[in-house]
């Protein structure tokens, strides 16, 4: 029988252990309890505690797996509803706007708004870029898409490198309109043009975020 919460949902879920719960499942996709554990320094008995919580309150949800003989596993991840927890908040006007715009003028005048929003970041950005060599812009680049609202992070991999959005700041949007993953993808290639961008994962296509890979150039290789 669920448990009655004397608070409203949102207030339990802001608790800053919970909280780092969902972040962390957030930028991990999904995760076993034990995982968990060791990522927060909690015991796995605290941890179960909390995620049977959020699955009550429908914030988490698993899947089990079994490996032989041995006790199955259950791995954790976040369900649709903590979109509301990430910034998502003005979404729904932003889509009943553009859908009476698209209405009366069309497509084409959707795509051209996005491509001037993606040109007013990369002008923005560039300030911030132009004169780095390539590592440099790739972390300055992920520290943007971090203040964005992106949850990047950038790494370095074998021949380049890799800049993981763990969120999508206009999920929502992207979703009515795949202009707006369009043009995210042409800023990125925009502000890094000593290199070969590829995206390699797409929360738009079922992933549970979007991933970049970003390989040099020959000329910057020189």
């Amino acid at each position: 029988m669920p448990v009655e919460h004397e608070h409203p949902v949102l207030y339990d879920v802001s608790q800053p252990t919970r909280r780092r719960i969902l972040l962390t499942l957030k930028i991990l996709g999904e995760a076993t309890a034990r995982t968990l554990s060791e990522r927060l320094g909690l015991t796995p008995m605290g941890i179960r505690r909390h995620l049977n919580a959020l699955r009550e309150e429908g914030w988490v949800d698993y899947r089990v797996l079994r490996y032989g003989r041995g006790r199955p596993t259950h791995v954790y991840f976040l369900t649709p509803k903590t979109t509301q927890l990430f910034d998502q908040r003005y979404a729904a006007l932003t889509i009943e706007l553009l859908s009476y715009l698209k209405a009366e003028q069309g497509e084409e005048m959707i795509s051209h708004l996005f491509e001037q929003r993606a040109e007013r970041r990369a002008r923005e950005a560039l300030a911030r870029l132009d004169t780095l060599p390539l590592p440099q812009r790739v972390v300055v680049l992920a520290t943007i898409l971090d203040e964005d609202g992106y949850m990047a992070e950038w790494q370095q991999v074998d021949g380049g490198f890799v800049i993981c959005e763990h969120h999508c700041a206009i999920r929502d949007v992207a979703l009515a309109f795949p202009q707006a993953c369009e043009t995210e993808l042409a800023f990125i290639r925009r502000v890094l043009p000593c290199a070969k961008v590829e995206r390699v994962e797409h929360i738009r296509n079922g992933d549970h975020r979007c991933t970049y890979k970003i390989l040099p150039s020959k000329r910057e290789k020189h």
